[in-house]
């Protein structure tokens, strides 16, 4: 449970932090997050079939010269009901809910959360939204969440996306305002590994008893139910819930629960205890998926030139930054020219010195300042945009 309250609390916090952020100021650095997930298998036994055997007495046969009378013919056989798959089938044990979603090329996941109570003669509610869709060959990922509570009159809602080394975080406020910051990274790896919350949160099962076999989101699964004893959610009281594993693959395909008690990893604010229920579901498996970060993330973006050697290119909303092995005055040279070729306008006069050379730019509204520093035998070049 500490482990999930972590989760929560750093997406609570990241989305605090990012509607305080203005677009003329440097954002902190987002903190990366990864997830592990492990392999999980279940086990199938088949029926064994047994074979009827079937037994004649021979016919015995008297001299030709006497009447003869058939002897009756004896048959023996003894048959046994074959066992039923359901008899058989192992109980369930997956140690987490986002085991071998790591083997697919493409999904999309959604899981909702409720729960009320009354405290007080006043109702208690809370509500959990949350989705994640990734393709693995664009190397792209979109997730988001959106939680309500009923002390509290305004949501916490954000959505995320990783398309290759760009990243984009968008918020919406209160009365529905939205805002993007864009930032960028070179070798940040694969995407997919890469969440600050996963299904993974949910805890795992272990004992679920074995029901039969569904098609759920058009993939063919394992059908379990299980309880508290099987679910390992601390704090949630009573527990029932179902649960669907791919028979390919072994993930969770669904998952459906309810719970008597305190609200959990819903955290309402209150010790008072009600009833929950949340619904996961994986749909989409390994299907086409394109994703893309939406227009106003990518609206006032300025196209500035950087040089061809630049190494650890980083992008922070309206701030780009990077390092080259050339010298500062040669770096102030490069964009003096490179600039003035793209259109743009000298924005008074620049500032060429050793320990710090400093250029500005205007062109149709968007403004560029270039600040460049002598950094470890190298010159660390920053860039700061914005756009009418």
């Amino acid at each position: 449970m500490k482990q999930v309250c972590a989760f929560i609390v750093m997406a609570l916090l990241l989305a605090a932090t990012l509607v305080g952020c203005s677009v003329g100021k440097a954002p902190s650095a987002a903190d990366k997050a990864a997830a592990t997930a492990e392999k999980a298998a279940a086990t199938v036994q088949k029926a064994a079939e047994l074979v009827v055997a079937t037994k004649s007495a021979p016919v015995a046969e008297k001299p030709a010269a006497t009447a003869t009378k058939p002897a009756a013919q004896v048959t023996k056989s003894t048959a046994i009901p074959p066992t039923t798959a359901a008899n058989v089938e192992d109980a369930l044990s997956v140690q987490s809910r986002d085991a071998g979603l790591d083997k697919l090329k493409s999904y999309r996941s959604q899981w909702r959360g409720e729960w009320k109570a009354t405290e007080n003669g006043a109702v208690q509610s809370t509500t959990w939204d949350w989705f994640e869709e990734i393709s693995t060959g664009d190397k792209a990922h979109h997730w988001g969440s959106k939680m309500t509570d009923s002390k509290s009159a305004k949501p916490t809602a954000f959505e995320f996306w990783q398309i290759g080394d760009a990243s984009y975080i968008m918020t919406t406020d209160e009365q529905g305002k939205q805002e993007c910051m864009a930032f960028s990274g070179e070798g940040q790896g694969n995407p997919a590994a890469k969440s600050l919350l996963t299904p993974g949160a949910l805890g795992g099962v272990n004992g679920a008893k074995y029901v039969g076999t569904d098609t759920v989101n058009g993939i063919r699964a394992k059908h379990y139910k299980y309880d508290e004893k099987a679910a390992s959610l601390a704090g949630f009281g009573k527990v029932n819930g179902e649960i669907w594993i791919a028979e390919d693959g072994g993930y969770v395909v669904k998952d459906t629960l309810n719970w008597q008690g305190a609200a959990g990893l819903f955290g309402a604010g209150t010790k008072a205890d009600g009833a929950g229920t949340w619904t996961y579901q994986l749909q989409d498996v390994n299907k086409p998926l394109v994703i893309k970060a939406p227009e106003i993330c990518e609206k006032g973006n300025v196209d500035v030139p950087v040089m061809a050697d630049a190494t650890e290119k980083t992008r922070m909303g309206p701030m780009l930054t990077y390092k080259t092995a050339a010298k500062p005055k040669d770096v102030a040279e490069f964009y003096s020219n490179a600039m003035k070729k793209a259109g743009w306008q000298p924005e008074g006069e620049p500032e060429i010195a050793d320990a710090m050379s400093t250029l500005g730019f205007t062109k149709d509204g968007a403004t560029v300042q270039i600040t460049i520093i002598p950094a470890d035998g190298k010159s660390q070049v920053m860039i700061t945009t914005s756009k009418d």
